[in-house]
């Protein structure tokens, strides 16, 4: 019965390397997916008229915060990315001034990822969850634009991490509204997620009155929440959402040639 048991237990270890290794190969592979998918043919297509605005705010932003925010229908943070971002690279073509968007697009997959396996103890979950993420089309297409919206997903994914992590402190809770911070920096609606994270956080700190999937459906539920605040919030904000308009491209001071 022992021998039996000793030539089970070869065949049982060599799977679990075996999926160890596999598992890295394919988020790559999804993530290589993304950029692709994002990326391709990106530089052919001309500035909307929102991502020139986004451009011309990015140029003249002068680093008052106070005045910008209370010109500006958002706020700063992605503004400054964007200027630090030109400066140190020197880029102009439109590829490379979507490159933001694009890497936080291919991000949001691996953190995606880690969410949906951290959730699940699952790693084909977590691939589903990330194919899901290199396939949704609004993903996608704020992936491809110079907007500060694929930025804020991103973050807003990091932050849902921060507080599914198996082991957390109060440096974990610290991290965590750091990020809620710069995702309100990056977009006002991401203000509800302060409250919230507040809430988890603490109940992640007292976690021996939660299990794990009581706090993944509160998670949950604070996640649609937000979302459902979010769209009022714009909804509100912008009653009549501005279609895309093309334009032609931009000069150094970012205005149509």
């Amino acid at each position: 019965m022992s021998k039996l048991m000793s030539n089970l237990k070869f065949p049982l270890e060599t799977s679990r390397s075996i999926s160890k290794i596999f598992t890295p190969l394919c988020l790559l592979a999804l993530m290589g997916l993304a950029a692709f998918i994002r990326g391709y043919d990106l530089d052919r297509y001309y500035f909307t008229g929102d991502e020139a605005i986004h451009l011309i705010l990015a140029k003249i932003f002068d680093g008052d915060w106070v005045s910008f925010c209370t010109r500006e229908p958002h706020p700063p943070f992605y503004y400054i990315l964007l200027k630090k971002y030109m400066a140190v690279f020197g880029v102009e073509s439109r590829l490379g001034l979507r490159m933001i968007s694009l890497i936080s697009g291919v991000m949001t997959v691996g953190v995606g990822f880690l969410v949906a396996h951290r959730i699940s103890a699952s790693r084909c979950v977590g691939l589903l969850g990330a194919f899901l993420l290199v396939t949704a089309p609004p993903l996608i297409d704020q992936s491809q634009q110079l907007r500060g919206y694929a930025l804020l997903i991103l973050l807003l994914f990091v932050l849902v991490f921060l507080l599914i992590k198996r082991e957390f402190s109060w440096l974990t809770l610290m991290t965590s509204l750091l990020v809620t911070g710069l995702a309100c920096s990056t977009h006002y609606s991401a203000a509800v997620f302060v409250g919230a994270t507040f809430l988890v956080g603490n109940l992640r700190i007292y976690e021996s009155i939660l299990n794990r999937k009581k706090l993944a459906l509160i998670i949950w539920n604070v996640s649609h929440l937000c979302f459902f605040f979010g769209v009022y919030y714009l909804g509100s904000r912008y009653p009549v959402l501005m279609k895309d308009s093309h334009v032609g491209p931009l000069n150094a001071s970012g205005v149509q040639k």
